[in-house]
């Protein structure tokens, strides 16, 4: 397969007029949503969590005292690791951006898509008009945030196999012998899905499936001059597809190993936050525990799932025998790696954006 066409990776001179498409603006339905949103993580968090795990928010606080200083440290540290290897992908997948700028721009996004409901076609927005500012040609945005997304999706759909594995393989086991067997199904499922996808994403059966796309639309004798022929859009839906993968080879290690390095670090801050807790909790245990909570930050009720992420986390931990204060703990300071550390390096990278803006 030959290597991109040079139009694929090239630059212009940067637009000054470049704005957000309409679609990823945020309004006035936007902030309501996002202002409930933080006051009900605000009520999971404050009521929510104590009456579910039984554990009041003094003895929380208490035992958070206690945590050794080197658990404090490292968990925002593992927060802007995980930074550092979305800006590297990002950075990769859109060349031309900048290091400085995929820094920031990655920040923000992760950001705005945690705190703000529907968040993603926000972030996705700014990155269009961060890269068209930075003077990257359409087809080079586009390829590029696929390069993005679709090893992130990838990765993220490896969490129900990893919590299924990891609770087969923990020692305790408070679901009933069918739930197991349903989850095994489950996972085995799944597997054989995403296989399903990747096969279908390879070169020839992909294009067999545009053209059958192209066949039953050519089979419409619509006259309209302003309805683009099928076969001109397949053509431009394979040569986008051949595009993506011909960078997806040259940079594999970076684009598909970054989302798995940062689930990576997010794991080990669920380890970090569990030992600062005084909690020993087994690796199977760990891996189980932390694919719920990551599954549950998917919900789009709260910021990154806060409050249900913490409750849910807290009471896999207490159902597998770990202290009730402990797993209460290591659920909230958790939350320092998930979502404290990530909102505070996307408002820093916000400012470092509109600052960056203003000297243009």
């Amino acid at each position: 397969m030959p290597e991109s066409p040079p139009d694929a990776v090239a630059t212009e001179p940067a637009p000054p007029d470049a704005a957000l498409p309409d679609a990823a603006r945020a309004t006035p339905r936007t902030v309501v949503l996002t202002l409930g949103s933080a006051l009900l993580a605000a009520a999971l968090l404050g009521w929510g969590l104590p009456r579910l795990t039984g554990v009041p928010w003094g003895r929380i606080l208490d035992t958070a005292a206690a945590a050794p200083a080197w658990a404090l440290v490292a968990l925002p540290l593992l927060a802007l690791a995980a930074l550092g290897l979305g800006a590297l992908a990002l950075g990769t997948a859109l060349e031309g951006i900048g290091a400085l700028r995929a820094v920031m721009l990655s920040a923000v996004t992760t950001a705005i898509s945690l705190a703000v409901p529907g968040g993603s076609m926000i972030a996705l927005g700014l990155v269009h008009v961060t890269a068209r500012r930075a003077g990257l040609r359409l087809p080079a945005i586009v390829t590029g945030l696929a390069l993005v997304l679709l090893p992130q999706t990838a990765a993220g759909a490896l969490l129900v196999p990893i919590g299924v594995l990891g609770y087969l393989l923990g020692d305790v086991h408070p679901l009933s012998g069918i739930t197991t067997a349903l989850l095994v199904v489950g996972a085995l499922l799944y597997i054989a899905a995403a296989v399903g996808v990747a096969l279908l994403l390879r070169r020839g059966p992909f294009a067999r499936l545009v053209g059958f796309a192209v066949d039953r639309l050519a089979g419409d004798d619509s006259d309209d001059p302003e309805v683009l022929d099928p076969a001109q859009w397949a053509g431009v839906v394979l040569d986008a597809r051949d595009r993506a993968a011909a960078r997806l080879r040259a940079h594999a290690g970076v684009l598909l190993g970054a989302p798995l390095l940062v689930l990576a670090l997010q794991c080990g801050a669920l380890a970090v936050a569990a030992r600062a807790a005084g909690l020993d909790v087994p690796a199977p245990m760990t891996l189980a525990v932390f694919a719920l909570g990551r599954v549950l930050a998917l919900v789009p009720l709260t910021p990154g799932g806060a409050g249900l992420v913490e409750s849910g986390s807290a009471l896999a931990l207490m159902g597998f025998g770990q202290p009730d204060a402990g797993s209460a703990t290591a659920a909230v300071l958790l939350s320092i790696t998930t979502l404290l550390a990530p909102l505070s390096l996307g408002l820093l990278g916000g400012v470092g954006l509109a600052l960056a803006s203003r000297r243009r």
